[in-house]
Parts: structure tokens; sequence; C-alpha cells
């Protein structure tokens, strides 16, 4: 399989038939780490019922790119940072009426974070709220790998929002 092809299908059309609910919520929060992350294993995929190939298919794009140049612990941040992100989008992208408005917005982590907590439960919001805490500080952190990676997008959120909803966007 080629690593294009596998990134080339945005994340969300894979996602499309996993209906959201409060125990899909609640089993997702059960696979949050203690630092508030989410990491795209096998386990992730079986919630949302998809292939983990996708998840791999992701890992094996970002090495061609020279992903693996990058110490061990930067690999394992970025990977937890994209699954983090892809999560926290996914979940806005489900309570919306049509993901179409979102789409026409960019990726923006406090806007996810008001939106969450106006649709979510308190103690699920609490829990997103660490992943929220958990992107931004990892997000900032490896900033520079964006760049370095050499990936067509000028930021995780913007690699994120592709990866996730399939939008081509210019860079500023």
């Amino acid at each position: 399989m080629n690593s294009n092809q596998t990134i080339g299908a945005p994340l969300l059309i894979k996602l499309k038939n996993v209906q959201f609910s409060k125990t899909l919520t609640e089993e997702l929060i059960k696979l949050q780490s203690e630092d508030g992350s989410f990491t795209l294993n096998k386990d992730l995929a079986d919630i949302l019922h998809v292939n983990v190939d996708i998840f791999n298919g992701l890992e094996q794009y970002l090495r061609a790119l020279g992903f693996n140049s990058l110490a061990l612990n930067t690999q394992n941040e970025i990977l937890r940072l994209i699954g983090t992100g892809a999560i926290l989008l996914w979940l806005v992208l489900q309570m919306q009426d049509s993901p179409q408005n979102t789409c026409q917005s960019l990726f923006n982590i406090e806007q996810i974070k008001a939106f969450l907590c106006n649709y979510l439960p308190v103690n699920t919001s609490e829990k997103l709220n660490k992943a929220i805490g958990f992107y931004q500080q990892i997000s900032q952190r490896n900033c520079i790998y964006c760049k370095q990676l050499e990936l067509s997008d000028s930021s995780w959120d913007m690699f994120i929002q592709r990866m996730v909803i399939g939008i081509d966007h210019d860079d500023n």
C-alpha cells in the first residue's frame, strides 16, 4: 500500500459511519492517557471501527518525510499530538449539523475547546480540556518539526485539519 494513498483519503471519510454517542465518548475517555493525549493504536481503531492500517499509513507517510530522523520520544509525542488533535476535531464535527460549516474555518483549538465545553457533560469536558492542554503544549513545543519534515502544511493544526477533513488550503 502506498503511503500517499493511505493519507490521501481523509480520516473523516473513514470515520463517517461511526455513530457519535455518550457510550463512544466514554470509551474514548477510557483510552485517554494520563497526560490527556490519545494514541493512534489498535485500541482506538477498534473503538472507532476503523482499520488500524489508517493510523499505520500516517506513520509511514511521516517516516517517508524524515520522521525517523527525530528522536524516538519526539516521534511518539508528535504521533500523540496528531491523535489528540484528530479526536478533538472529529468530536466537534460529530456534534455539528453540517461538517461543511467547520470545513470553512481553520482548526482552532480555542474554538474547539469552547464548542466541546458547550456540548459535552462537565466531567467529559474536563477530560477533554486535559487533552486540549496536552495538544497546545506539545504543538507549540514541536511546531518546528512541521517545517523540518517539509509537510505541505504550515502547522500541526493545518496538517490535522487536512488529515481529518481533507481540505486543501493556501499557505500564508
